[in-house]
């Protein structure tokens, strides 16, 4: 455990700590892998807002983290990872609307449920379910077909989390460059 943690700051990460504290981060296909100072898994907004606070405050780098699908080592870190498998919840459904809101760490093959269950489903899917459909969205996973977006172009509200720890909404009309950058 890094000494520049208060005892409240220690506290908080260890009973957040997602494995041993020798925990080793390895990407689905095996390629890449590190050894995160903490790895982490937040099951509120209200704990994500505290780490990033904490983070900021003590200058650690801070990856979030799903399935690790990604090719690269786009999630690989020496500081603080993310593990986002606990933020798995569904938070609104609007049947109207025909919209689902869901938190980060829910993975496809979950929202592809959720949404059946529902009556709903996906336009398009790409080949793998085990991602977050958070990760799908930062990664712009895609299916085929020219008149398919990518899937972040299903998405119409956001709740980012920035830098500072401070909670952003966003959409087309609410912050919209925070949006179409997001």
């Amino acid at each position: 455990m890094s000494p520049l943690l208060s005892d409240s700051e220690r506290s908080l990460f260890e009973r957040l700590q997602h494995s041993t504290s020798n925990y080793e981060f390895k990407n689905w296909a095996n390629t890449f892998h590190c050894k995160p100072l903490f790895c982490l898994a937040p099951e509120t907004e209200c704990e994500i807002i505290e780490i990033v606070r904490i983070a900021s405050r003590h200058g650690l780098a801070l990856k979030p983290v799903g399935s690790g699908h990604s090719p690269s080592d786009l999630a690989c870190t020496s500081s603080v990872m993310l593990n986002m498998d606990k933020m798995n919840r569904i938070l609104a459904h609007d049947s109207y609307a025909c919209t689902l809101t869901v938190e980060a760490g829910v993975r496809l093959h979950q929202l592809n449920s959720m949404l059946e269950q529902r009556g709903m489903a996906l336009s398009s899917l790409g080949s793998i379910s085990d991602q977050s459909i958070a990760g799908a969205i930062a990664t712009a996973t895609h299916s085929t077909g020219m008149a398919f977006g990518d899937m972040s172009s299903t998405i119409t509200h956001l709740v980012i989390i920035d830098g500072t720890g401070r909670r952003r909404e966003c959409s087309a009309t609410v912050n919209p460059d925070l949006f179409d950058a997001a």
